[in-house]
């Protein structure tokens, strides 16, 4: 594996975490992931982080999304 190859990984962890890579970039990450141990464990660590912060966080976490909550209060609004 090349420097660049683990430079964009660790560009696009968080991206990856979150959905936001293209079929394209999540296949490539994936691929890296699983023929680098120690961009694995980069990856097993940072899915960790965010399970226990979304556990720390679970009860400020609102009852329905937040796209279901702004198309609500777009269709509450008067017109005009």
């Amino acid at each position: 594996m090349n420097d660049l190859e683990h430079d964009w990984f660790n560009q696009q962890l968080a991206t990856y975490l979150a959905g936001g890579l293209s079929a394209e970039e999540r296949s490539r990450f994936q691929a890296h992931a699983a023929e680098c141990p120690a961009c694995a464990h980069e990856l097993e660590d940072a899915r960790t982080v965010e399970a226990n912060l979304h556990d720390l966080f679970a009860d400020l976490h609102p009852e329905i999304p937040f796209s279901a909550a702004r198309e609500s209060v777009g269709r509450s609004r008067p017109s005009g």
